[in-house]
């Protein structure tokens, strides 16, 4: 892969995109920041600059979790038993059963605008790869640690593009 062709097509996302991604992609559920029910989540040392926080967002509807922890190679793999219409709706007085079994995912920016920076409550290899396409082509002065960057970078672009999502990214929901 070109590395500029690579910093081309793999330019920071606005945090809109990442938002709509998350809710729509993801069936993810936005909760406030502030929340009593998770503040004891928000005091992970790797969690972003709470100021810089644009969103906390619980990943719980067991098909996309079955697709996230590589159960099924894409969202078009999942058995007609488990489509995402035969689950049930977010819970939002039962929010501690949820915290158990989903992933959390913080989103922040810098600037109000693109997004910068992420934290994963819960292990996703998967979505990983993906929010970190959505942070851009990486750019580093250290040759020794931007090579490392770089093969990571190609490795997630093959592992989003394996589960069938890399064209959303790249066209931005299309």
């Amino acid at each position: 892969m070109d590395t500029t062709k690579l910093k081309q097509d793999y330019i920071p996302k606005k945090l809109d995109f990442v938002n709509e991604m998350l809710i729509d992609c993801f069936k993810a559920v936005l909760i406030d920041k502030d929340d009593n029910r998770i503040l004891h989540l928000m005091n992970d040392p790797y969690i972003p600059n709470y100021h810089d926080i644009s969103g906390v967002y619980f990943i719980y509807q067991k098909s996309i979790l079955d697709v996230l922890e590589k159960k099924y190679k894409s969202f078009k793999d999942i058995p007609i038993n488990s489509t995402l219409f035969s689950e049930r709706p977010f819970p939002e007085n039962d929010l501690e059963d949820i915290l158990d079994s989903s992933i959390m995912v913080v989103i922040a920016s810098k600037d109000n605008e693109y997004f910068t920076d992420y934290f994963l409550g819960g292990s996703s290899e998967r979505l990983n790869s993906i929010l970190n396409l959505c942070l851009g082509f990486p750019l580093y002065e250290n040759s020794k640690h931007y090579k490392n960057t770089i093969t990571q970078f190609k490795k997630d672009i093959n592992t989003v593009e394996n589960m069938g999502f890399l064209r959303y990214l790249l066209e931005e929901g299309v």
